[in-house]
């Protein structure tokens, strides 16, 4: 099962690159509950991609947190993903730059900004 869930983000990631700014960092920010999948994933892009600097944080169930790392540290990313559990309403503005949320529960996750795609969990 997490090995499929890896494989769906990374093929997530690969296909929001693909439309995003050129740029050679990314940041992904999420729920602690999907950062080890998140870490995966930003690992194996990392290995076919050595010109990609990906950045992996946490943020539990508040979405600002990323977002104000992000401009804190003046990055300009090529794109946000995003993974969690969709449980939180706390957003920030919309940001000047693409983000993908990547939800592993939540159906009817719809947040004011960005892409969504939903995960179906199998047993």
């Amino acid at each position: 099962m997490k090995k499929i869930i890896i494989i769906l983000a990374l093929l997530a990631l690969v296909i929001f690159l693909a439309f995003a700014k050129k740029g050679n960092k990314i940041t992904i920010a999420g729920s602690t509950t999907v950062l080890p999948i998140a870490q995966a994933t930003a690992e194996v892009y990392m290995d076919q991609n050595p010109d990609i600097n990906i950045s992996v944080r946490g943020g539990g169930t508040d979405f600002k947190p990323g977002f104000e790392y992000i401009e804190k540290e003046a990055v300009m990313p090529s794109c946000v993903i995003y993974f969690t559990d969709g449980w939180c309403d706390s957003f920030p503005e919309a940001p000047d730059y693409p983000t993908l949320w990547i939800s592993t529960d939540k159906a009817n996750f719809t947040p004011p900004f960005g892409e969504v795609i939903n995960l179906e969990q199998r047993d």
